[in-house]
């Protein structure tokens, strides 16, 4: 049995599989042996060591340099030299200690050994030294000025461009952001526009001298703002005066003694098809005589509308020197609904009124007695100032139907009332009714 197992294991020998395994075992035994022997120091790169930076005194931090990596040379027993990796190695530099106010500094670099890998020493680190800046950080917020730069073709213009965000928060060594004076949202297109856009306006923060600030350390809670840009169109618009409490008599004949100054303004409009004549504030007709015939008047703008030129006011005059006038008195009373004056009577037999029109149509009217002129004293009982048997009631005027043509540019100044007699009692109340 012997003999057997002797020619079994003789044979593996002419296996060509057997004896590549078995060299190779039987050579690395061999190189284990020698190099745990061996007193031959064999040196070793070991790359990518952080930088161990110590916390400097005050509130002074460290920004540059900070991220800087270290390659150290090793020397020694290949078996634990080779097996030596950048957590086994500490390089941290010297002289922080005498860091008291910002600055760049160069600091040299040493390294030393931090885990039980021991049997070996480091030779060399490269590079030796590291700028480091140090500062304070701080942090601030500032306002975001606009500095947008487009171009419009005539007649469209820039009515607005709101900041989408008001302000921005920057953090960063205290040098830097001392230097920064102003931060704008800078946007230049790159050709004319004539409709409304939205753009991206890049921050640029500047100093005193409008100098943009750079820095790799400064950081901001934004980098670009959205800039709507709203375009519209100029427009000219006519003004026109609100004229209230313009007698029947004269209707409107009026407006061919209104000068309105200025005539027309300039307005901005997102639709030009939209546009109609711009109103002013009312104007009492009644108010106006031919000693006070002038009206400085607020003008009232549509909502959306710019005021281009900035024109808040109209003058609106009435010339009336052309114009005659002649006082009279009238009597021909009537009541607006006589089915509610039953038994009432105007307390007075006449009104004296003053009448303004052209020179030949009043010299006619002062020609006549008093009980031919064709003019219509209208009360109106619904509009009584209080109940009583005497009460004070608003008169309007009116031509008699043949005379309403012949007379249509004369009218009567101011606002009259008269006084009426109510006899019946049982007069039916006017419902809705004005006191």
């Amino acid at each position: 049995m012997k003999k057997i197992k002797n020619r079994l294991s003789f044979k593996l020998f002419y296996n060509d599989k057997f004896v590549m395994i078995f060299s190779v075992m039987v050579a690395f035994v061999a190189w284990f042996m020698v190099a745990s022997t061996s007193t031959d120091a064999q040196s070793f790169k070991v790359s990518d060591i952080p930088i161990s930076f110590p916390k400097l005194s005050g509130d002074l931090e460290y920004f540059g340099g900070t991220e800087s990596k270290v390659e150290a040379t090793i020397s020694g027993n290949v078996l634990i030299a080779s097996n030596v990796g950048k957590n086994d190695i500490e390089v941290v530099p010297s002289g922080t200690g005498f860091i008291l106010s910002p600055g760049e500094y160069t600091l040299e670099l040493s390294a030393r050994k931090k885990s039980v890998k021991s049997d070996y020493s480091v030779t060399g680190i490269s590079p030796s030294t590291v700028k480091v800046w140090v500062d304070s950080n701080v942090e601030k917020q500032m306002s975001i000025t606009k500095r947008i730069n487009v171009v419009t073709p005539d007649p469209y213009y820039v009515a607005d461009m709101p900041l989408s965000i008001q302000h921005v928060t920057l953090s960063g060594p205290k040098t830097v952001l001392d230097k920064i004076v102003n931060v704008y949202a800078e946007y230049t297109a790159d050709k004319p526009i004539s409709e409304t856009t939205t753009v991206q306006a890049v921050l640029r923060f500047r100093d005193s001298d409008d100098q943009e600030v750079t820095s790799e350390y400064l950081k901001t809670s934004l980098s670009s703002v959205t800039v709507p840009i709203y375009v519209k169109q100029k427009v000219t618009s006519l003004v026109s005066p609100n004229v209230v409490n313009v007698p029947e008599t004269l209707g409107k004949n009026y407006q061919k003694y209104m000068v309105i100054n200025p005539e027309s303004i300039v307005v901005g409009v997102t639709d030009r098809s939209t546009v109609h004549p711009v109103s002013t504030e009312s104007i009492d007709f009644s108010k106006v005589t031919k000693e006070k015939n002038s009206f400085t008047v607020p003008l009232v703008m549509e909502s959306g509308w710019d005021n281009f030129n900035n024109q808040k006011e109209a003058v609106v005059s009435f010339d009336l020197s052309g114009l005659e006038e002649v006082t009279l008195r009238l009597n021909h009373f009537e009541f607006v609904d006589p089915s509610v004056s039953k038994g009432a009577s105007v307390a007075s037999d006449s009104i004296e009124v003053t009448i303004v029109g052209p020179k030949a149509k009043v010299e006619a009217l002062k020609r006549m007695p008093s009980s031919s002129l064709p003019i219509r004293v209208m009360v109106d009982l619904s509009r009584k100032s209080a109940d009583g048997s005497l009460v004070k009631c608003p008169v309007s005027f009116a031509y008699l139907d043949a005379a309403g043509n012949q007379y249509n540019e004369c009218w009567i100044e101011g606002e009259h009332s008269v006084y009426v007699n109510l006899k019946d009692q049982t007069t039916v109340p006017v419902e809705n009714s004005t006191p």
